[in-house]
């Protein structure tokens, strides 16, 4: 009489099936695993059965259940298992105090972050290690311990070197708002600052704007997106021999007294400053902050010059403000557009590591005010047009504007 071989379980069934089918190289290229209704109906076992052993791989971690995405697995035969997915990327949140043009920047890109995430069936999370006392390396692995990828935004004591170590580390994949250095091409979300700013310079001498002075809340060089304005002011206005260009920024001032300044304050003190110590020769101001364009237009005012027939004042973000004379003119950031964009790449980075993503510039707008005059407006409107572009990329443009020594520029 032959031996009896017992019948399997229904769970033996499911197991022995999901291991010989998926677990070899012949598993589905994305890692996928059937649905517990696929399951059922192919292996005719019930849906609790489907489940259960689901529950048990996971456990051991041979698989992840992601909720609203399916079942991944995260080891295959001779490999090591893979991260199981969060379903959650996160966006580093700088440490702004004070800062109202600041936060508000931000809120619109996490925001329009958070909404794209949600169409692709992911969660995004606030990494606030900036406003850690002490918060290093340790804490940094800690928090990305439930993200999938990381967007870093700009900002003081953001930990951005933190951040890339540990993502380097982990194997998880980042976007940049703005790019993080001159030479970065890939991975990044930015405002085509060099562009924008290269317009209305343009635009000013050509509307017999000579005398222009920018004003930066911190050091110019601390930023990159305030070096690629400067650098396209400089390009534009390089072969004007008659055009002076100043800069006023963080290294003429002492900063230990503007720390707790709020951004209007500073404006109106740089402008204040500089007609005390040169007169009225400016006729043009930009201003990377609206408030600082608040507070200038303020010491214009003061000092008995009209704006915008003897001088034209433009801010740098786009928040709506009004002055004496009417709306602000601003170079309005399209930050909502900029937080769509970078969560799209930061899911199109989670679903194709390690692949990079080449960096995304989008071009500002001049919004309607009362602070330049309107052949100035049509001016740039006109050039923004046909798409006009310096004679140089931005970041070959910064490295020889730094080298330069014949620009029309200087500090006061």
């Amino acid at each position: 009489m032959s031996k009896m071989i017992p019948a399997k379980r229904p769970s033996e069934i499911v197991r022995d099936y999901i291991e010989a089918e998926f677990f070899g190289s012949a598993g589905r290229p994305d890692g996928r695993l059937p649905t517990i209704q696929e399951f059922s109906e192919h292996l005719n076992v019930s849906h609790s059965t489907v489940r259960s052993v689901i529950k048990a791989l996971a456990e051991e971690g041979k698989v992840s259940a992601i909720p609203g995405k399916g079942t991944f697995l995260t080891h295959r035969a001779g490999e090591e298992a893979a991260p199981a997915l969060q379903g959650c990327f996160g966006i580093n949140i700088p440490n702004i105090p004070g800062r109202i043009v600041g936060r508000a920047w931000l809120g619109h890109i996490v925001l329009a972050a958070t909404e794209e995430a949600l169409k692709a069936n992911m969660m995004v999370t606030a990494l606030d290690m900036a406003r850690q006392t002490g918060a290093g390396l340790k804490e940094v692995r800690k928090a990305l311990d439930r993200v999938d990828g990381v967007i870093v935004c700009p900002g003081p004591r953001n930990h951005a070197p933190e951040v890339e170590k540990a993502c380097a580390e982990k194997g998880l994949p980042m976007v940049y708002i703005n790019p993080p250095h001159f030479l970065h091409t890939a991975d990044f979300v930015s405002n085509d600052y060099f562009t924008a700013a290269y317009h209305l310079a343009l635009a000013w001498r050509k509307t017999g704007r000579r005398n222009v002075a920018l004003v930066f809340e911190g050091p110019l060089w601390h930023s990159i997106s305030a070096e690629q304005t400067f650098t396209a002011f400089s390009l534009a206005y390089a072969s004007c021999q008659e055009a002076r260009l100043r800069v006023l920024d963080g290294e003429c001032f002492d900063p230990m007294k503007e720390q707790t300044t709020c951004s209007e304050e500073i404006g109106y003190r740089r402008i204040k400053r500089y007609l005390e110590r040169h007169g009225g020769d400016l006729d043009a101001v930009y201003c990377f902050g609206d408030y600082l364009a608040q507070g200038a237009v303020k010491a214009f005012l003061e000092a008995g010059r009209d704006v915008p027939q003897e001088v034209s004042v433009v801010g740098g973000t786009g928040i709506d403000l009004q002055v004496p004379m009417g709306p602000l003119v601003t170079l309005r950031q399209p930050m909502a557009q900029i937080g769509r964009e970078a969560a799209r790449m930061m899911i199109w980075k989670i679903r194709n590591r390690p692949s990079s993503a080449p960096g995304i510039y989008l071009l500002p707008e001049l919004t309607e005010g009362c602070t330049i005059r309107p052949e100035e407006h049509a001016a740039y409107a006109e050039l923004a047009s046909v798409e006009t572009r310096a004679p140089f990329s931005a970041g070959s443009s910064m490295l020889w504007a730094k080298g330069a020594a014949n620009l029309p520029s200087g500090r006061s």
